[in-house]
This record gives C-alpha cells, structure tokens and sequence, in this order.
C-alpha cells in the first residue's frame, strides 16, 4: 500500500497554548455533550517515542464519550480526570500532519501525512494539536483525505483486530451482530473482500438495504425475534462477531456455532458495555465471568474471546482494509463549533446515524 511522502524542509512553529473542546470536571454519566466547553490548554510537547499531530481532523466514537464520562467497562480508571488547573480534551481518533517528534522516533518525519488514536489520555483530539505513542500512528494512504483517515483510526483497528483474532476468514460462514454499526459495517466488509464463504448480517430491518450493500448475503431482522432462532434451520457457523453485547447475544450464538466455532465479542456478558457506572462488585462479577468463559471454551467450545486492546494493530488494518483500499462510512463533517460537536456527540450515543461522524478542525485541509 502505497502512502503519501512527506513533503521535505517543512517548518511549523506551534504557539504555546491552544483552544480545544473538552472538560474541567468529569461530566456525570449521559451528560458529556451538555457539558462539552471550550478549555484553554498548552500545546503539548512530544515526549520519548511519541511525535506532535497538527490536526486536522477528528471523528467521534462511544468510547470518547465513555472515557470523558469515567464509565470505560463500568468505570474502570482510565483516563485522567479532568480539573480546572488540568482540563481534559476530549477525542480519540485523529488525522493530520506530524508537527514534531520525541527522542527515539525513527520511522516518522515532521510534514508526514498520518491517521492513528490518541488513546485514554488527558488532551485529545479535538485540539489544533494532539500527542501520541509513534506506535499509535500510521502514514495517511495515498489518495486518502483527512477526514477519512480520522474515520479510520479505532474503528479500523477494532475490527482489523477482530477478523484476524479469528484467523483468516477464507471459506467461513460467519455471523455480524450489529452489522449496521461503524465497527460491524467495516466487519462486514472486510470479511466479503477477504474472501469469507457467507456473511450473515444481524440488525434492524430498516438497515437491511445498506448492509446488503456492504457484502453480506443475508440479513436478519431482530425485530422479527430472535436472529439465532431465524438461522436454526441453517447449517452451523463458523463465526459469529458480536459488537453488541448481552448474555442474550451470547446464548443465540452458541445454539448456531458449530463446536469447533469461534464467538468473538467486543463488549462482553453486557449490552453496549460502557455506557453507565457500575458497582466494583458488578465490575468484578463480569471481569471472573468473562475469565471464567474464555478458559471453559477452550476445554469445550466453541471458542469465546473478548477483544479488548488499546494498541492499534496497523499490520491487520493494512491486510484487511488498506490493501483492499476499503474505506470508512461518512455520515457528517461537522464544524469545529461546540454546540455542533455536541449535537454530533449525541447522535453517537443514541445511534441514530449511520457512518462516522467527523469534526474538521482545520476545514481549509480536511478534504485533502
């Protein structure tokens, strides 16, 4: 996959401070876009291993959300908390320009066109300037904008990472739950171009039409009741990828896997995982069950594994979509304007659009 060179003897000097959407308090659960704030921050500077992004576009997910909210798997510590002397940016995904790099940075150059994450730290993306790990970063394609790199970052890895954790799809029947989402769309796709025998997509009817569209042959509808009782009647599969969570998920998937099969959940025994506070008994209970599930299934499948990483693995993204030159969905690019960045933050929690919802923070560059 070829990517864009960077251009030679670029100079940019970054001010000191910077304005940037995020917090000075954790916002209760359910209330980050209400609470999103223009904050007054430095511009950080890249320490050893990392490199300084000038960017220029960021998309929103559930997890900034989550990790502004302080709800990560029920409320795990992830994030620093915000404060009034520290405030938090808000934003995990990002793609722009590589303003400077630390001490032990090799592979990355100043004026290098890049997409990665900024992953559960205290300044995010939604910032003139964000730092990251160098290993968190990749070159931007060739022929890429922004605004689709940005798109990219932790969708794409997330579903790279889950289609490679159960090995190559070539030849398999396999099961998208949620195939209408971000993560389960790309799923879907990257399963049809890697040469997956059948992808059976699981989602509402109204859905359908798209998700056909992304590759898979079937559609069920789980309004019609439940999908694994809609599949009985057809020969078991080899995979299922669950991107919603639930017991009730789990049940249905192992009534259609075949005993040698592999269940593969990104959010566990809980539906859309994240989105509330739990008590550290509840936390603990699902962390031995989740342990509990993933050794049995090896003494007696089929396979269950729950995908979690917070390092992006850019060589499954480059075999799964980059060479296949699949690209994100794109509901909306979104002005660098609070109250637009909270309406489109609240579109992402209640998901009521389909693509990513992006923010173009330098709109002169972003389609570029």
């Amino acid at each position: 996959m070829t990517t864009t060179p960077a251009p030679q003897n670029m100079h940019h000097k970054a001010p000191d401070s910077m304005r940037a959407l995020g917090f000075l308090a954790r916002p209760d659960p359910g209330s980050a876009a209400a609470a999103l704030q223009w904050v007054e921050v430095p511009v950080p500077a890249p320490g050893k291993g990392e490199v300084r992004v000038r960017v220029v576009a960021a998309a929103l997910n559930r997890d900034d959300v989550h990790a502004a909210e302080g709800t990560v798997f029920g409320g795990v510590p992830t994030a620093p908390r915000p404060t009034e002397t520290q405030p938090g940016v808000l934003g995990i995904d990002f793609a722009g320009v590589v303003d400077a790099v630390g001490p032990g940075v090799r592979d990355l150059q100043a004026g290098q066109r890049v997409f990665g994450v900024a992953y559960m730290q205290r300044l995010g993306s939604l910032a003139p300037y964000c730092c990251t790990k160098a290993s968190r970063t990749r070159p931007l394609p060739e022929g890429w904008s922004f605004a689709q790199g940005a798109a990219t970052g932790l969708t794409g890895s997330v579903a790279s990472m889950a289609i490679d954790a159960t090995g190559d799809p070539r030849d398999k029947r396999c099961v998208v739950v949620g195939a209408s989402g971000n993560i389960g769309g790309l799923i879907v796709r990257a399963l049809a171009a890697a040469g997956a025998r059948e992808v059976v997509g699981v989602c509402s009817g109204s859905n359908a039409a798209r998700v056909k569209a992304l590759g898979a042959v079937q559609v069920v509808d789980y309004g019609q009741g439940p999908w694994g009782r809609q599949l009985a009647d057809q020969p078991p599969f080899d995979i299922v990828f669950d991107c919603v969570g639930g017991r009730d998920i789990e049940a249905e998937a192992l009534a259609v896997l075949r005993p040698d099969g592999h269940l593969l959940t990104l959010c566990g025994p809980m539906r859309l995982l994240g989105g509330r506070r739990l008590s550290w008994l509840t936390i603990t209970r699902t962390l031995v069950y989740i342990a509990w599930r993933m050794i049995f299934s090896r003494v007696r499948g089929p396979r269950y594994t729950l995908l979690s990483a917070s390092e992006p693995d850019w060589s499954a993204v480059e075999t799964l979509l980059l060479e296949r030159d699949i690209r994100p969905s794109i509901d909306a690019l979104h002005r660098f304007e609070r109250d637009e960045v909270a309406s489109a933050l609240e579109a992402v929690v209640s998901n009521r659009r389909q693509g990513k919802q992006v923010v173009a923070v330098r709109p002169d560059e972003v389609e570029a």
